[in-house]
């Protein structure tokens, strides 16, 4: 019967501590990604420079810490991020696909027609934003939204 009552407490102190966070099974909101070295401006961001770590108790009223690895790989920071510092989301964008003065191809779809052609970019752009750029056979400003690719999709 002593044996028991042991293990039933004991079960019930190991359960408390999982519960609770403090135990080897946090909640992703006890986390936070840090960088494992410093990353610049324009670089993007591989998992091998990022670490996963406890979020200390402090920042926990902290809403835009990044806490997932799927929001910051891929991207590239806006501002140096420190080794082992926090990160904002806020300090975070998409990779630039399209640079300014750079020649990219365009496509015009409607219906079942689609047209290709060569443009010059006169503005910066990552995926899904709104760029212009100059045909270079007609020379006429056009827009449209950059694609996955780094192509413009043109807007009529």
């Amino acid at each position: 019967m002593m044996r028991w009552g042991l293990n039933f407490f004991g079960r019930l102190a190991c359960l408390s501590v999982l519960v609770s966070g403090y135990g080897p099974v946090a909640r992703a909101a006890d986390q936070m990604i840090v960088p494992a070295v410093t990353l610049y401006p324009g670089d993007k961001i591989s998992n091998e420079q990022i670490l996963v770590k406890r979020r200390p108790a402090y920042l926990h009223s902290v809403q835009r810490l990044v806490q997932r690895v799927d929001q910051i790989v891929g991207k590239t920071p806006v501002r140096v991020l420190p080794a082992g510092k926090p990160v904002l989301t806020s300090f975070l964008a998409l990779p630039k696909l399209v640079k300014p003065g750079t020649t990219i191809r365009t496509y015009f779809q409607s219906g079942g027609i689609t047209i290709l052609g060569v443009a010059q970019s006169l503005q910066a752009g990552s995926y899904g934003d709104l760029v212009q750029a100059r045909n270079l056979g007609s020379g006429v400003v056009i827009s449209g939204y950059v694609q996955h690719d780094g192509s413009l999709r043109v807007m009529p």
